[in-house]
């Protein structure tokens, strides 16, 4: 998942709203993994939610850790019964473009 987060930081896109450097991606996701809490999840018996058998542990991570939300803009996860599944149990799905503007609103409180 941290390497999902340091290859989806450098997409151009999101690039553009962050304005971090190379370096600044580095640095981020090296203290999210040091303070991160690792969660093993048997992807076997993961539950089946979405279309893509491999989304189905990343929702379960979600759910077994309480996540407030779940960052994606994949297509299976943003399918309305995945959201609505994930709903039930407190998680929240958006997009990365969403939860940056988010995460940007909560510093200004």
């Amino acid at each position: 998942m941290l390497a999902e987060l340091d290859r989806v930081l450098r997409y151009p896109r999101v690039r553009k709203i962050h304005g971090l450097s190379d370096a600044d991606i580095e640095d981020f996701v090296q203290s999210i993994q040091q303070v991160a809490l690792v969660v093993e999840v048997d992807a076997a018996k993961s539950v089946r939610i979405t279309r893509d058998k491999d989304d189905d542990p990343v929702i379960d991570t979600a759910i077994r850790t309480k996540a407030n939300y779940l960052c994606s803009i994949d297509k299976d996860i943003g399918a309305a019964d995945v959201v609505d599944h994930c709903k039930a149990f407190g998680v929240e799905v958006v997009s990365d473009t969403m939860l940056i503007a988010f995460l940007r609103n909560q510093d200004r409180e």
